[in-house]
């Protein structure tokens, strides 16, 4: 049976390894799909999300991105 998933989680704090002048890691924290975060080198970068709490997290969408490889993880 297919489901749908609906409750959007609202983080507390957004950081990153590096950030690009004019698009900093906390875009992340907007609804808006055009706010992207940009980092300053095509090297490793992190971008850490918390959400303020242990809360279940069903799913990571992540969109748009020019890497070669990536990396999601949620850990509560």
């Amino acid at each position: 049976m297919a489901e749908l998933y609906y409750t959007a989680r609202t983080p507390t704090s957004v950081s990153a390894t590096s950030a690009a002048s004019g698009y900093p890691a906390s875009n992340a924290l907007l609804p808006e799909i055009g706010r992207p975060w940009r980092s300053t080198s095509t090297g490793s970068n992190t971008v850490t999300i918390d959400l303020g709490a242990s809360i279940p997290v069903t799913a990571i969408a992540v969109q748009g991105t020019n890497a070669s490889t990536m990396a999601v993880a949620a850990d509560n």
